[in-house]
């Protein structure tokens, strides 16, 4: 299959960096390990348009706005964010799963201020199909600590569907333990 601008999804670079991780994780003092396209902190963003699939279709450029990463399973517990509702990502949440995403606080008080998003679908920009809210997380001050959250998304970098060459950077992150 291919997505909607043209690009064949090609898992061996998910293979790829799944193998590194385990491996990574092998060594002895790492506590967990984690991968993103984008750290926080960076000044480096990705905003997408998305829509709840439980509303109407907002007329064209209605749409809401808010940042997507691309991370791994072991992304929040590597860089210490709590999972606030739901659950956190599994290593299950793979190619062949159901399409989840992850939200942190500021989305779920922006655009879902009456219940939980748990359980919720979006459709999300540029991704194949719509993504169901598995969890919601804590907030990451992505621009630094001078500039309040901004309403963050978190596809799982097995499931990401954009085009391959907005998909194919990757960071790998540690946690560890001791010296």
């Amino acid at each position: 299959t291919s997505n909607a601008l043209g690009d064949s999804p090609d898992d061996s670079h998910v293979a790829f960096f799944e193998a590194v991780r385990e491996r990574l994780a092998a060594i002895p003092g790492v506590e967990s390990v984690g991968q993103t396209n984008m750290l926080p902190l960076t000044g480096a963003l990705a905003n997408y348009q998305f829509t709840r699939d439980d509303r109407p279709a907002p007329p064209p450029g209605g749409e809401d706005v808010a940042e997507l990463r691309a991370i791994s399973p072991g992304y929040f517990e590597t860089f210490g964010i709590p999972l606030l509702e739901g659950r956190l990502p599994s290593p299950g949440d793979d190619g062949a799963a159901e399409n989840v995403l992850f939200v942190n606080r500021t989305f779920a008080a922006a655009f879902f201020p009456d219940d939980s998003p748990v359980g919720k679908t979006v459709s999300v920009s540029l991704i194949e199909g719509s993504l169901r809210i598995a969890g919601v997380v804590g907030d990451v001050n992505s621009l630094g600590p001078a500039v309040p959250p901004l309403p963050s998304m978190y596809l799982l970098h097995a499931q990401d569907t954009t085009p391959y060459w907005m998909r194919s950077n990757a960071t790998l992150l540690l946690r560890v333990g001791g010296d």
